[in-house]
């Protein structure tokens, strides 16, 4: 399905520590979590992404809900590991159909996982 190729490239990208192609998969309309403006936020992943020397970035157990023309909710486990950190994560994206590509306008944590 498309919006799982959209993800997989997103991961794909953060792995490779590619901060263009990361944010690329990212809408104009996203709304980071924290208070940050979008610019923040850009920042902040940017330095994120080139601190550590390595990332590897795993998706599992997609569930897709359209919950619009345009628009999708997924719930899926993410396994980020680092030289520096690793974790298990339950998430919630929902993503935009913007310019014929699947974006990100929303991303949120719903806890850890074994």
């Amino acid at each position: 399905q498309e919006v799982i190729r959209s993800l997989l490239a997103w991961s794909e990208a953060w792995s490779a520590q590619d901060v263009q192609a990361y944010l690329s998969h990212y809408s104009s309309n996203y709304q980071p979590d924290d208070g940050l403006s979008l610019e923040e936020w850009r920042a902040q992943r940017s330095r994120r992404l080139n601190r550590p020397s390595w990332i590897s970035v795993d998706l599992e157990d997609f569930q897709v809900t359209t919950t619009g023309p345009d628009t999708v909710q997924v719930k899926l486990i993410q396994e980020y590991r680092a030289d520096t950190y690793r974790d298990r994560t339950l998430k919630s994206m929902n993503l935009v159909r913007e310019d014929g590509q699947w974006r990100i306008f929303l991303e949120r944590s719903l806890g850890f996982v074994e």
